[in-house]
């Protein structure tokens, strides 16, 4: 019995390692404006930046920052893509691939930290028409 609580416990542990546990830093609070977009015929580079208040560099590592993209105003069919990383100036990128060419596209940037959401304001942008 003795033995298997030791397994049980190295497991614990094992698995915290691997997944970097992180606790919460409750004080910590993130927000995220959202500031352009580079655009071409079917694709959009977005970038965003991240505010951190009450935090400390190593919490940024816990930060999912990223982006909600649509074609209608109220974002009602917005899709998601995450940033690959958030630079050390707290801004981050993510190119959206796939859109429709001379197509109105709305965006916004967002953050998510510790089970909270924060969204920046929404913005718009047109992809190019394509040449002929």
């Amino acid at each position: 019995m003795k033995r298997l609580i030791t397994i049980i416990a190295l497991a614990a542990i094992a698995a915290c390692a691997l997944t970097s546990c992180h606790k919460v830093n409750r004080s910590m609070s993130v927000t995220a404006t959202t500031m352009m977009a580079q655009v071409k015929t079917t694709t959009a580079t977005l970038t965003g930046k991240i505010s951190i208040t009450g935090g400390t560099a190593k919490d940024l590592d816990y930060v999912e920052a990223g982006f909600k993209y649509a074609t209608k105003s109220d974002m009602s069919d917005a899709k998601e893509i995450i940033a690959p990383s958030i630079a050390s100036n707290f801004e981050f990128t993510a190119t959206v691939t796939g859109l429709t060419p001379d197509t109105e596209y709305y965006f916004c940037a967002f953050s998510r930290y510790g089970g909270n959401v924060h969204t920046g304001s929404i913005v718009n942008f047109k992809t190019q028409p394509l040449s002929i």
